[in-house]
C-alpha cells in the first residue's frame, strides 16, 4: 500500500469505529452481553487502527511504518521511563527512538 492510500484508509476506519461508537447508544437497551461485546470490537478496531496508522520520521524524511521499523535492525533498547527501542535510519543513519512494547 503506498503512503498516499495509507491517511485515505486511516480515515474510512475512524468514520467506522465512529459509528460503532454511536451504535452503542443503541445497545444500551440491549442485554449486557451485547454491550459488552460491541464495546470489544470497537477497543480491538481502535487498536488495529493505531497499528495501521503508526508511522515514525526520521529528520532525514525518511518515514517507517510498523513493518518498516521492525525490519531494520534492532540496535538496542535503553531502560527508562518509557522505555525506548533503539534503531538507524535506512537513509542517513541516525538513531531513532519509539517507545518498546
Amino acid at each position: 500500500m503506498t503512503a498516499a492510500r495509507r491517511p485515505l484508509l486511516a480515515d474510512a476506519l475512524r468514520l467506522a469505529i465512529e459509528a460503532w461508537t454511536a451504535d452503542l447508544r443503541w445497545a444500551r437497551g440491549c442485554a449486557p452481553a451485547t454491550v459488552v461485546e460491541r464495546e470489544q470490537r470497537i477497543a480491538e478496531a481502535r487498536a488495529w487502527l493505531g497499528e495501521l496508522a503508526w508511522e515514525k520520521t526520521c529528520s532525514c524524511g525518511r518515514r517507517y511504518t510498523r513493518e518498516e521499523w521492525d525490519a531494520l535492525p534492532l540496535l538496542g533498547r535503553q531502560a527508562g521511563e518509557p522505555d525506548l527501542e533503539l534503531r538507524n535510519c535506512g537513509g542517513c543513519g541516525s538513531t531513532l527512538a519509539v517507545e518498546a512494547d
